[in-house]
């Protein structure tokens, strides 16, 4: 088990939510949710394959725990190359639909110019979708890009 990657996911995730005074009556926002995280998964169902969206969680977890050296070569190369195409276009995914979440806010915005007990919905999914998508992106899926990297560039050495 890399001991690396858990403590790094735990602090990344700790210290964001010690810093923003984590209160999810504050930063839980269900269609801002349902705009990235359904969003992305919906990208990548039209992306890959049934079978590749569920083994992803097999290729994440050789970020986690390495192969072990008496696998399969070929295989072992094969998953860490899918994992990390995977992972790469579910950051870019996290990232489109929080920039559409951001679009759909600013027009709700502009709707609701006059009711001013309509804008505070309507600014909570332009930001938290942003939010969201980049927490996604840069917080769990580059990380996770990077190590199943790593541990392709060891494999092929090999």
């Amino acid at each position: 088990m890399d001991i690396a990657t858990i403590i790094g996911v735990i602090t990344a995730i700790t210290l964001i939510m010690l810093t923003a005074e984590f209160d999810m009556t504050v930063w839980g926002d269900v269609p801002s949710y349902l705009m990235v995280i359904g969003g992305s998964i919906g990208m990548m169902l039209i992306s890959f394959p049934l079978p590749d969206i569920n083994r992803l969680p097999r290729y994440i977890m050789y970020a986690f725990k390495p192969p072990k050296a008496d696998a399969d070569r070929e295989t072992v190369i094969s998953e860490l190359e899918k994992g990390i195409l995977m992972l790469s276009r579910a950051k870019t995914y996290a990232q489109a639909t929080g920039w559409i979440g951001v679009l759909i806010g600013a027009v709700l915005i502009a709707r609701y110019m006059d009711d001013p007990s309509a804008l505070g919905s309507a600014i909570s999914l332009c930001l938290l979708t942003a939010l969201y998508g980049t927490v996604i992106a840069y917080i769990f899926c580059l990380p996770l890009c990077t190590k199943l990297q790593v541990r392709l560039d060891e494999w092929k050495k090999k």
